[in-house]
C-alpha cells in the first residue's frame, strides 16, 4: 500500500558477481541485523582507520581537506570483486573462480595507477597491496598473461605497454611477502614475451615501427620501462638467492 509521508525506508542491499545466492551470503556476512547507523559508523570507523595511517601537518585546512580527499578517491578502487566465501568471476570463462587465502581484487586501471597509486598502496596498504598481487598472479594463470586494465571478470586491454609488470616488480623490489616470487617472475617474463600488443615486432625489429602499429613510441616506451621493472626485479632475486 501507500507509504504515509514521512515514513522511514530501510533498504539492506547485498551485490555479488556470481549468484543470487552468494549476494544474499554476503548481505549476512556484512550487515546482518545491524541498523543503519550502525553501518554508518563502522564505515566512518573503517575510513578514518585507513586514511589515518597517514598523518600531515602544516598547511591550511583546505590543504588537510584537498589531502584527505584525494587519499580517500584513492582507495576507491582496485575493489574486491571475491564474495565471502572466495568466489568470484573467472577471467573471460564465465566459469566461478575461488580465492582462499586472499581477497580477489577488481578495477585495476594499471597505466593510469602504476606510476603513483599502486607503489603509494604498497606502503601504506601493504596487506592490501599483498592481495591485489596475488589477484594478478591468479589472473595470470587465468589469461596468460598479468591484467593490462582488468574490469571484472574481463580484460579490455585497454591502454598501452605492460602496465602490470611494474607493481609486481615493485613487490619484489621492496621485500613483500604474502605471494610466491618465482610465480611472479614468471608471470612477468611471459607477460613481456607474448607476441601480440606489439611486442612480435618489438622482438623482431627491435623496436615498433609506426607504419606497422599505431601508438608505436607510446607502446615502445611502456614496454621498455616494463622490460626495467623486470631486470630490476631479476637483480633482486638474485641477491636472495645470493643471502640464501
Amino acid at each position: 500500500g501507500n507509504l504515509a509521508p514521512g515514513t522511514e525506508v530501510v533498504v539492506k542491499v547485498g551485490i555479488s558477481y556470481v549468484s543470487m545466492e552468494n549476494a544474499r551470503k554476503n548481505l549476512d556476512a556484512e550487515v546482518g541485523t545491524r541498523d543503519f547507523d550502525s553501518v554508518r559508523e563502522a564505515a566512518k570507523a573503517k575510513w578514518n582507520e585507513a586514511l589515518g595511517r597517514i598523518r600531515v601537518e602544516g598547511g591550511t585546512e583546505d590543504d588537510l581537506t584537498i589531502f584527505y580527499t584525494a587519499l580517500y578517491h584513492s582507495l576507491l578502487h582496485p575493489n574486491i570483486v571475491s564474495d565471502v566465501n572466495g568466489e568470484y568471476p573467472a577471467m573471460e570463462s564465465g566459469a566461478t573462480g575461488v580465492a582462499v587465502g586472499y581477497d580477489r581484487y577488481t578495477v585495476f586501471s594499471l597505466w593510469d595507477t602504476y606510476r603513483a597509486a599502486m607503489p603509494l598502496y604498497s606502503i601504506f596498504q601493504s596487506e592490501r597491496y599483498q592481495d591485489m598481487i596475488q589477484t594478478m598472479l591468479a589472473i595470470y594463470k587465468e589469461q596468460g598473461k598479468l591484467p593490462v586494465w582488468h574490469l571484472h571478470g574481463c580484460e579490455t586491454n585497454c591502454m598501452v605497454g605492460n602496465p602490470g609488470i611494474p607493481p609486481v616488480a615493485d613487490a619484489i623490489v621492496k621485500g613483500l611477502e604474502g605471494f610466491d616470487y618465482e610465480t611472479a617472475f614468471d608471470a612477468m617474463k611471459q607477460s613481456a614475451l607474448r607476441p601480440d600488443r606489439g611486442q612480435d615486432l618489438r622482438m623482431k625489429y627491435g623496436y615498433i615501427p609506426c607504419n606497422l602499429f599505431n601508438e608505436s613510441v607510446a607502446y615502445d616506451l611502456e614496454y621498455a620501462l616494463a622490460d626495467g621493472s623486470v631486470a630490476l626485479a631479476a637483480e633482486k632475486l638474485a641477491e636472495i638467492a645470493t643471502i640464501a
